[in-house]
This record gives structure tokens, sequence and C-alpha cells, in this order.
């Protein structure tokens, strides 16, 4: 992504974001935490780090849609266009498409932004293409509503797969919900750090600051729906003061039910959200061993643990998988919040469309179970296990959940919502089970599962 030789650098909203979207997309890297890193070091004021959010996020998001409509105004294949250029493209396309945004702003800004990137022939042709569809936004045709697959992949920008899927499991209906609310911003939810501040005095601090939140109706030291700025945000992180958490998230540790003095298992424990919980709801009094297979992630962890100033957490690299390997104590609970798809989480993570595949929930599935079947064999007898993931795959879910009851006979389910610490969030099937859905329960999508060996 280099400019021509003459062209002028710029660190303008819409030439950071191109610059995310061109890593997203052509690189793999993960939306959210380019867009932490970059807006933490880009000198930006609040409402231009706003903006660089709004672009970059939306544009992934809306991929698929901006694709189809540009496909009306560009005179070669998508495939045929440099990354880079049909990047800007997008992001031009976006802002025209789907925020409104005012010719000028939207043309002439992404133009100039481009010229951090592009040689002066590829400039000219955005600018052509981009004015195209500010003076014609007519030429798309649609598809109709009739073909309700295409029709929705398309409108709603989600892959064509995952429609289908959706739709077989959930009907029409209730699959178009799911992809409309995966298009939506998911709120900001923290949970306090009580260790460190009474939540009463907190609250009381947030409201002296004139920070919009609300209570959460299912976790006491949950607040959601908060509107606060980001520097506000990351100071508070830092100093330890709350966790960035969703509430399905935070419910995950409740249902675990830990006690102080108890030894502990996260079996997949980065970046420790979850994690921090347990050592929370213990008063940092248990034995909690943090295992991760990846050592960029437990670095991550560990910085958090360190912010929240929690002493009782030990962070292991290791395959959960084959935990009796080098886990020499038997634990009295173990969180299995396993690697999943991911599909309860697209409100926040939308790069996460691009990057799933159909094939990807059956291997994870064969994962997970491995993962339980290990945790199993390193758990005493009475102990309890609680599986989790942020996924609405039912492969990933009660069938995992199932086969695995149907193997280990040593195994019940106890009824997980006799575990949520104030309201039970509703509608839940009487199965023992808790599983939430964004569409219905304006949270990430989790699904939640305790065991008790017997």
């Amino acid at each position: 992504m280099e400019a021509e030789k003459g062209w002028r650098e710029m660190n303008t909203p819409r030439a950071l974001a191109i610059e995310i979207v061109n890593r997203v997309l052509e690189e793999g890297a993960y939306l959210h935490l380019l867009l932490r890193t970059t807006l933490a070091r880009s000198g930006l004021d609040e409402r231009d780090r706003a903006l660089v959010t709004e672009l970059a996020t939306g544009t992934v998001r809306m991929l698929l849609k901006l694709d189809y409509a540009l496909s009306f105004y560009l005179d070669r294949d998508i495939k045929d266009i440099e990354p880079v250029l049909m990047n800007s493209l997008r992001l031009g396309a976006y802002q025209l498409i789907e925020m409104k945004t005012p010719r000028h702003a939207a043309v002439h800004e992404t133009v100039e932004a481009s010229k951090k990137y592009l040689k002066r022939g590829a400039v000219r042709y955005l600018n052509a293409v981009l004015r195209a569809v500010a003076g014609d936004t007519q030429r798309v045709i649609w598809p109709k509503a009739d073909d309700f697959e295409r029709y929705v992949s398309i409108t709603q920008s989600h892959p064509l797969w995952m429609v289908t899927y959706l739709k077989n499991l959930y009907g029409e209906e209730r699959a178009l919900r799911m992809c409309r609310i995966n298009n939506s911003k998911a709120p900001l939810d923290i949970r306090v750090n009580t260790m460190r501040n009474s939540l009463d005095e907190f609250i009381s601090r947030l409201k002296d600051e004139e920070v919009e939140f609300s209570r959460s109706r299912y976790i006491p030291e949950g607040l959601t729906n908060l509107h606060m700025p980001s520097s506000y945000l990351l100071e508070g992180w830092e100093r330890g003061d709350f966790v960035v958490q969703d509430e399905s998230s935070m419910l995950v540790s409740y249902i675990l039910a830990p006690r102080a003095g108890e030894f502990i298992i996260d079996a997949c424990s980065a970046p420790g959200g979850k994690t921090s919980h347990i050592a929370q709801l213990c008063r940092d009094e248990a034995k909690i061993l943090a295992i991760d297979n990846q050592p960029k992630r437990q670095e991550a962890l560990k910085k958090m643990v360190k912010n929240l100033g929690l002493k009782s957490i030990t962070c292991k690299v290791g395959d959960s998988q084959r935990m009796e390997e080098f886990v020499d104590k038997k634990a009295d609970r173990i969180l299995v919040d396993a690697p999943c798809s991911g599909l309860g989480t697209l409100r926040r993570r939308p790069d996460m469309k691009w990057k799933r595949k159909l094939e990807d929930i059956g291997n994870l599935a064969a994962v997970q179970a491995n993962i339980l079947n290990s945790a199993a064999r390193v758990l005493k007898k009475d102990g309890v296990l609680v599986y989790s993931v942020c996924t609405i795959t039912k492969e990933e879910t009660e069938d995992v959940v199932e086969r695995f009851l149907s193997e280990r006979r040593d195994f019940l389910l106890e009824d997980a919502r006799d575990f949520c610490p104030m309201e039970v969030p509703h509608p839940q099937e009487n199965k023992g089970f808790i599983f939430l859905f964004p569409e219905l329960h304006h949270m990430d999508g989790m699904f939640i599962a305790r065991l008790r060996k017997c």
C-alpha cells in the first residue's frame, strides 16, 4: 500500500479506514484488534476516532452488499481490481449507500484519502466510479424478496451458506431478523471490578462524569448501553476499574458458581474476561489455572490480570484437548469456553462472516468434544464442568453436550437457569441449557450448559 512518489502522506479518518479495511480483507487481520491498536496511536480526536470505527466496521460488515452494488458501475470484474483500490471503492460506496453521506464528503474526501495508497490512474478510476454511484443510485437492481436466500444474502450482506443454514435451522422470518441484528451496532457493556471499587462508588463517578448507562437486569456488577468516550474507556481499563464484557459472557462465570479455596481451570482462557470474572467472584481467593494454546493471547490475559490487580490466576500455554498431560491435580470446577464459529458475536466481529465456512462448524464441534472429554478426565468426582460457546449453531451447542452425556454416563446435566444471579433471560426452552440470541435477548449469542461429575 505504497503511494506513487510525490503524493502526500495523510493521517485522516478515511485514510486510516482504508488501511484497516485492506488489512482485514487482504491480510486476515482481526478488525476489533486492529481498530484498537490503530486508534490508540492515531492522534485523532474523539469524533474522528468514531468516524474511523464507523467507516471500517461498516465497510467490512456490508461487504457483500457493497460489492453487489458496485458491480453495476464497474467495467471489470472485482477480482481484477487491485485490492487497495477495491477497498477504497467499498469505503466510498458505504458512505453513499449506507451512511447517506453528502456527495462531496463521500467522494472528494475518500478520493483525497486514497492518494496515500494509490497511483494517479487508480485515483482517477476511483473518482469516476464513486461519482457515478453518487449520481445514479437507481442503476442497481436488487434481488427480489421471493428469492429469499439470495435476497437476504445480498441486502443483509451475509454469505449465502450462512443464510441457508439459519433458514433451515430457524425458519425464514427468524433468519432475516438474525441477519438484520448482526448488522446493528452492539452496545458497550462493562463488568465493574468490585475488587477495586464498590459498585455504588463507581456508578456515582459515572454519573458525575455524565456518562450514560443502564444497570444490567441479569448481572449485579454489569452495566450496559454505556456512552463513554474512548479515552475514558481506555483509562478506566488500564486502571483496572472494569472489563469490557458482554452480559452473556458475564453470565457464564455465575453458572460455574466458583468458590474461594477451590482449584479451578479455565481451559480456553484468553483474552481473560471470564477468567478474571471467576477470580472476582471468588474474591481472588481461589487457585485458577488459565490455559490457552496461543502465547500472544496469553499475553493479553496477563495484561488484564495485572490491570485488575488479581493474584489468584496462573497462566499456562497448552493444548486443552490434552490437559491430562500437563495438569497434575484434579480440579473442583472447569470452564470450557470453547473455540467456536462465533456466529453469536457478528455484531461485534463482522469480519467473522467472511472468515468462516460451513465446514468450520463440524470441524469445531469435533475440537469442542475433545476439550470436553479432556476436561472430564481432570475433574474431581462431584466437580462442576461448564461448557459455553458464543455461537448459535446446533452442532456446536446442544449436539456437543448431548453426545458427551451419551458417552459419559458419569455426568449429569444440571439446570443452568438455577444459577443465574438475577433474572433468567427469557425466553428459554425447558432443557436446562441457557441459550441466548442477539435478536431475542439483546446481548451476544451464547450457549451455556452446566454438568456435574457423579
